[in-house]
């Protein structure tokens, strides 16, 4: 792709823009709010404590910050970096969501592993959204379930080492995450984008909850 060549983007409306960064703005204000508790939060207790809520809550506001930029923004120049800024955070949001949970519970090989191929999924998805942006999007889609769901290859390492009250808010919110993609790719639907982001939101603030749980 030429440097010069700006991607089409998705056709919404100025409503369903509008709704599309009002949603995740709603989730930003949280973040912007609740991270900051969450790392003090962690911060009284271990060094992966604060670690993974640090790292956490780092993804957390850059999923809602790149999303709700992308969404208020119509240059078509803006809106192509903001884009790849977009799509880049998701990467980073679901590497994100799993690492304190490796940090403080599954902290052996199996999490570490598990762990690091996400993080190796993250810059190769950021390498592809950087020059390849618009592109492959049902290849991404798939990568995105794939490291959403990415812990049935260490179910039983996750199962005997999680505690039983993290582990309803994180299989809600994967649940969550996966049906709102049935959204996302519904693209003759009216505000289909505007009801993927609130399926994001609504999973997210379960993960967040689970990631509180685990540190205080």
């Amino acid at each position: 792709m030429s440097k010069n060549t700006i991607p089409s983007f998705p056709d919404y409306t100025r409503t369903e823009e509008l709704v599309n960064s009002l949603t995740h703005g709603a989730g930003l204000l949280f973040g912007l709010v609740a991270v900051p508790w969450l790392i003090y939060t962690a911060s009284t207790g271990s060094w992966n404590d604060l670690l993974g809520a640090s790292v956490y809550g780092f993804s957390f506001l850059l999923i809602y910050a790149a999303s709700t930029l992308y969404h208020s923004f119509q240059k078509p120049r803006l809106k192509h970096r903001l884009r790849i800024f977009d799509h880049v955070a998701i990467y980073v949001m679901i590497a994100g969501s799993y690492t304190p949970f490796v940090l403080i519970y599954v902290n052996n090989f199996t999490g570490y592993t598990i762990l690091s191929i996400l993080w190796m999924l993250t810059l190769i998805g950021l390498f592809f959204k950087v020059f390849y942006v618009g592109r492959f999007e049902k290849l991404s889609v798939a990568i995105y379930i794939l490291m959403g769901w990415m812990l049935i290859f260490g179910a039983r390492s996750f199962w005997e080492n999680l505690p039983g009250f993290t582990i309803a808010p994180i299989a809600i919110g994967g649940l969550l995450y996966t049906i709102g993609v049935i959204f996302y790719r519904w693209e003759s639907l009216r505000y289909h984008h505007g009801i993927w982001h609130v399926f994001v939101l609504a999973a997210s603030l379960f993960h967040f909850t689970a990631v509180y749980w685990a540190v205080q």
